[in-house]
C-alpha cells in the first residue's frame, strides 16, 4: 500500500501536537478517515497538490519569518530558533514566481528542520 502525500508527515505532526499540545495557532487537529481506518492531516496548508511548491512561514512564537522553494502539502518547517513545527501560511506553484519566491539552489535546504525530508528519511527533492 502506497502512502499518500498527507499520510507521509502525520508522524513528525503527531509527536509535536502530543509535546506541545497544538503545533501551531491556525493548526487543524487530525482526523480519522473512516473508510481506511487511518489518521490523515487535511487542509494543515493552503496548497494540497503532490509537488513540491513554493511557500511562506512564520513562527507564531518567535514572528520569525521566512520562505522555502521546498514547501509541501501538509507538511511544515521547524522554526530555526523556537524549534516548534511551522506549517505555510501561503503556498504558490514554483512555475509561477510572483517576485521574491525565487528560490536560491545553491543555498543548502536544513533537512533536519523539514518535516518532508524527516518523514520520508532522505532529502525531500530527491527522486521529486
Amino acid at each position: 500500500m502506497i502512502k499518500s502525500q498527507q499520510q507521509l508527515c502525520l508522524p513528525q505532526y503527531l509527536s509535536q501536537f502530543n509535546q506541545i499540545g497544538a503545533v501551531n495557532q491556525n493548526e487543524k487537529i487530525p482526523t480519522v478517515n473512516t473508510n481506511t481506518n487511518s489518521l490523515q492531516k487535511e487542509g494543515l496548508t493552503p496548497y494540497q497538490g503532490r509537488k513540491r511548491c513554493f511557500g511562506e512561514y512564520k513562527c507564531s512564537k518567535c514572528k520569525r519569518k521566512w520562505m522555502s522553494g521546498n514547501s509541501w502539502a501538509n507538511c511544515g518547517q521547524q522554526c530555526i530558533k523556537c524549534h516548534i513545527m511551522v506549517y505555510p501560511h501561503k503556498q504558490r506553484p514554483l512555475d509561477k514566481p510572483d517576485g521574491l519566491d525565487v528560490s536560491d539552489q545553491s543555498k543548502e535546504h536544513p533537512q533536519h528542520l523539514c518535516e518532508k525530508c524527516i518523514s520520508l528519511g532522505y532529502y525531500c527533492r530527491q527522486n521529486h
